[in-house]
């Protein structure tokens, strides 16, 4: 048994309309459902409220339970068809900038939000260099979600929730990147909210929040909460049962004044990984799930990364002993409680009564929405449970939910899987890469290839490479902003956006013998310096074709510039620095073919990389090209990341202070040491401080470095 809302009457139509597509109506008659199976009229409060929050068979303190499937208010909505499709459209434009080739718009009027889904969609270029993407806007709030082609995969072809009744859709691509395509056969569309209500007592005293440690789990409208695992993921009930294409919405504004829900920002919104899944729907007691989401496809962001802020979870589950907890979630509401209220954040705190085994009984007010909350202990500052089930009455019983104790749910913590997994390798090594589908930076092993995450700095990053003299990595974005990372903390400092290109730049590479920091704009295989200190670029021969995610310099002294082209499987290219163009050393190997960043180590003289297309570290010969499976990163490596090691600075004997650079203090300093007769101004090293010293430690310094 399962409840529906009779729907409101009369036919719905959708619209789609520009200059480049033609309008399609279409008409949907609601019909209307007969009950036969039972008599609403009859069901006393107590029953009522089982039925509204489900329950899993027995009684809840002496009230006799329905035996069905908790229920959640879900989201009112009906899917209704449309006929759109651009054609196959190109940029004809000139530069590289991203152009608008393609605008329509979706609507269905009267409906308070809409959500896009694509039937096909094919963008011309690499997600991960500029390549073409669709832009949305709400006509009612301008709220804005662009996507590439790597996003639509995330979103399975649809797209963040819209306010209002009208969407603009646009394709926005660059020249010479080939055509693209959308098609659409239908738009979800909201209608009137349901909701009714079983609260602890006989007044809701449930207040609004605003706790972005919490998020509105939609279509299934539940509550899940982030932790503090890895990649800071999520926990909710195993029967609001998330899946692919399922989202969860961050500072949810009020609802309209009849109830229906009204969405954030596509900012706000993000898409669930369904290969992170891990569920269980039982008993009660027996109810969780465990799952990650993907990074905003606009910001480029995770949700710790935006709002920073999770729960931390309690090693053990106490007894009760006169706690108070407290459950924050997105219930739904009922009279005399107002309608804008419906399945926004609100939280109530109250007594904690019974632990039996895995379920947890409070007196914590709880509506349909709030299943998935976390149960949290005021007490302590922690997680110890997460809600499921309703119970309580106007005049007795209690709600409950699922320990952290239960077994299934410790054992799926302990062994995540997809996105919630990428990182969880131990920290150690000299191998460096930034770049997961988390975000994250870390260590890989040289040995294993398991990657171990050392923190999340900034989002969408392209390249990555080492600066000896200053001890930190260079990172470059996709939106070409350049900035500085500690290594052992992750710490990034923004120096700014590097000007004179609007291509996408992949892949960095310093030269610490000429201190020059290099680029590579990934389409057309144009190389480019950038000015460390105007961050300026100048470019390098003329464009060279290719597929380039990767680069950076060999062994010392020569310091040749290497990359890695995909084109035909992944090549191990050398690079000049003077014209740019490009020498084949070899192929990685059979199975390689989509390499997005590249490392030398010193350690072992090899190069490494990571094939995207099975998550596996790649250790390169050198003088061959020849590709070695080391093993599975654990990690998830897209269209876009960077990799480095750490080297040392070249020795340069005239840098007397070792700051990476020769200048009048580094004279300055030796001289004072030489006068003083201090053992380091021993210049040529025959245990004397003497004139032929100072003499030798003058021409090293004329000559520079």
């Amino acid at each position: 048994m399962k409840l529906f809302r009779s729907p409101r009457g009369g036919d719905r139509l959708v619209l789609a309309h520009a200059s480049w597509a033609h309008a399609s109506w279409a008409h949907i008659s609601w019909a209307l459902v007969s009950w036969a199976l039972v008599s609403w009229a009859a069901l006393t409060p107590a029953a009522w409220s089982q039925i509204q929050h489900g329950t899993s068979g027995g009684s809840t303190d002496g009230i006799p339970v329905i035996p069905e499937r908790p229920q959640t208010p879900g989201l009112a909505s009906t899917d209704l068809p449309i006929a759109l499709d651009s054609g196959w459209v190109t940029c004809q434009g000139t530069g590289d900038a991203l152009q608008v080739v393609f605008a329509t718009i979706v609507r269905v009027p009267d409906a308070p939000w809409l959500r896009l889904r694509f039937t096909e969609v094919a963008l011309a270029g690499d997600p991960g260099d500029g390549g073409a993407i669709i832009r949305l806007t709400s006509a009612r709030d301008g709220g804005v979600q662009t996507m590439n082609a790597e996003h639509l995969v995330q979103w399975r072809k649809s797209s963040a929730y819209f306010n209002g009744d009208a969407v603009y859709l646009e394709i926005l691509a660059r020249p010479g990147r080939g055509a693209s395509r959308v098609v659409m056969t239908s738009v979800t569309a909201g209608d009137l909210a349901f909701s009714n209500r079983t609260i602890c007592g006989p007044t809701d005293d449930r207040t609004l929040i605003t706790d972005n440690r919490s998020a509105r789990h939609l279509p299934e409208g539940c509550t899940a909460w982030a932790i503090n695992d890895t990649n800071s993921m999520f926990l909710s009930a195993g029967h609001c049962s998330p899946s692919a294409s399922d989202v969860l919405q961050f500072n949810v504004p009020l609802s309209s004044s009849n109830g229906t829900l009204i969405s954030p920002p596509p900012s706000d919104q993000y898409v669930v990984d369904p290969g992170s899944v891990q569920l269980f729907f039982g008993a009660i007691g027996d109810d969780w799930s465990y799952y990650g989401v993907f990074p905003n496809s606009t910001t480029g962001l995770m949700p710790f990364q935006t709002y920073n802020t999770r729960y931390t979870l309690s090693p053990t589950v106490p007894s009760p002993s006169g706690q108070t907890l407290r459950v924050t979630g997105f219930g739904t509401t009922a009279a005399p409680v107002s309608d804008t209220w419906n399945q926004v954040e609100k939280t109530h705190t109250g007594g904690y009564s019974q632990k039996s085994g895995t379920t947890l009984r409070y007196t914590v007010d709880t509506t349909g929405g709030n299943s998935g909350s976390c149960v949290f202990n005021e007490a302590t500052g922690l997680a110890i449970g997460i809600h499921t089930n309703a119970g309580c009455t106007g005049t007795g019983g209690s709600n409950s939910g699922t320990g952290l104790n239960n077994v299934g749910l410790t054992n799926a913590l302990t062994n995540p899987i997809g996105i919630c997994k990428s990182g969880k390798g131990t920290v150690g090594g000299s191998l460096y890469v930034y770049g997961d589908g988390a975000n994250n930076f870390g260590t890989v092993n040289a040995s294993t290839g398991s990657f171990g995450r050392i923190a999340a700095p900034t989002a969408s990053p392209q390249g990555l490479t080492y600066e000896p003299f200053l001890g930190k990595f260079y990172a470059i974005d996709n939106s070409r902003r350049l900035y500085l990372i500690t290594p052992a903390t992750g710490a990034a400092t923004l120096l700014g956006t590097v000007t004179g290109t609007t291509a996408v730049l992949n892949g960095l590479a310093f030269n610490p013998a000429t201190k020059t920091l290099y680029a590579v704009a990934q389409s057309v295989g144009q190389l480019v310096k950038i000015n460390t200190t105007t961050l300026a670029i100048s470019t390098i021969g003329t464009t060279n074709g290719g597929t380039i995610g990767g680069i950076e310099v060999g062994p010392a002294p020569n310091y040749e510039l290497y990359g890695l082209n995909d084109v035909g499987g992944t090549k191990l290219i050398k690079i000049s620095t003077i014209t740019g163009t490009q020498t084949v050393v070899g192929t990685l190997g059979a199975g390689t073919t989509d390499c997005n960043g590249l490392a030398y180590n010193p350690g072992d003289g090899k190069f490494y990389t990571i094939n995207a297309a099975t998550e596996e570290l790649v250790r390169i010969d050198a003088v061959s090209g020849a590709g070695t499976v080391v093993g599975p990163t654990g990690g998830l490596f897209g269209a876009s990341f960077g990799m480095a090691a750490i080297i040392d600075a070249p020795f340069c004997p005239a840098d007397f202070n070792h700051d990476g650079f020769v200048t009048g203090e580094d004279f300055d300093q030796y001289q004072a040491a030489f006068e003083a007769g201090d053992a380091s101004a021993d210049f040529n090293g025959d245990g004397f401080v003497s004139g032929e010293d100072f003499d030798e430690y003058t021409a090293a310094f004329e000559a520079g470095c």
